[in-house]
């Protein structure tokens, strides 16, 4: 933890010089690790903003696309486990792996409010302590200009476990 005039020093060196500035918190981004490291999070995340206890739609899998070293692509940039794996980069493009089904039916998984059903997600608070973003209330209105734009999505959603 630094100290109030470590802070101060570190906002006047570089304060002036980017466009945000944070010191970061060490919070907890995927399940089970690094418990005795952790800052109190009850209030604030990683970036000092105010946190919700849960959010039902995990704002990552609209923002990102994470390569790993075998080309295999989770809209996750904690999911080393490869849990939430859309596509792979060795044998589709970054496009068609953003507009395919599987990162599709992870989205309306997510905004049909079953995250706490999806392998990996369930267990993870990176949307809460490491995201401002909140989606949850504008859930229903993405979900339909998401089918709207592809599709109906009707039927099963592989990403959803129902144990």
């Amino acid at each position: 933890m630094l100290s109030e005039d470590e802070r101060r020093y570190f906002f006047e060196t570089f304060g002036n010089i980017c466009d945000k500035i944070y010191v970061e918190k060490i919070v907890q981004q995927w399940p089970r690790t690094q418990f005795d490291k952790q800052n109190d999070v009850e209030a604030t995340g990683m970036y000092g903003q105010g946190i919700k206890k849960y959010k039902k739609t995990c704002p990552f899998t609209f923002m990102y696309l994470q390569s790993n070293w075998d080309g295999t692509t989770s809209p996750c940039t904690l999911d080393w486990a490869k849990k939430v794996v859309v596509g792979n980069v060795k044998h589709e493009a970054v496009s068609d792996i953003w507009k395919g089904e599987r990162l599709r039916d992870l989205q309306v998984a997510q905004l049909q409010g079953h995250r706490d059903k999806i392998d990996f997600c369930n267990d993870c608070s990176a949307p809460m302590v490491c995201c401002k973003d909140d989606l949850d209330d504008h859930a229903e209105t993405i979900l339909e200009r998401i089918t709207n734009l592809r599709g109906s999505g009707d039927g099963p959603n592989p990403w959803i476990n129902s144990k």
